[in-house]
């Protein structure tokens, strides 16, 4: 090979090098910024089910109150265990952390709560009552895990 021949192999080459990265870096710094984009989407909507599940909370213990106050044991029962399922759902959620002793509070509740509302029993608002107000001290939203 003559060396004018090496110099055009080398330019060609180089051109070919230089084409590839002008249409390689607009890509990769746009692939990045999706990637980022998607991150932020992800961790949105990882806050915002959090949130969901307080507040569905929030309406179970609410709901629960009410059927309690209007002595709808029958109804409260069901509306109580659909509550404690739910706490405990919501406890084996690593965003729910920082409310874990508060939700554990409410659990600790379930079988009294349970048996007086069973037993068609008064007492059972006053238990309802606090399990409303622990509810109702959680606020979102809530830190994404991770």
């Amino acid at each position: 090979m003559t060396s004018r021949t090496k110099i055009l192999v080398v330019a060609a080459v180089s051109a070919l090098l230089g084409s590839f990265l002008l249409g390689f870096v607009p890509q990769y710094r746009r692939v990045k910024q999706l990637e980022a984009e998607l991150s932020a989407g992800s961790s949105r909507i990882q806050s915002l089910e959090s949130e969901a599940k307080f507040a569905r909370l929030r309406d179970l213990a609410s709901a629960l109150f009410l059927e309690t106050v209007n002595q709808n044991y029958g109804t409260a029962s069901g509306r109580a265990s659909e509550l404690f399922n739910h706490v405990r759902s919501v406890v084996s959620d690593p965003a729910a952390s920082e409310y874990r002793s508060t939700l554990d509070g409410i659990l600790a509740l379930r079988d009294s709560v349970i048996g007086n509302l069973a037993k068609s029993d008064s007492s059972a608002q006053k238990q309802v009552q606090d399990i409303l107000e622990r509810a109702l001290r959680i606020k979102g939203p809530l830190k994404p895990a991770g």
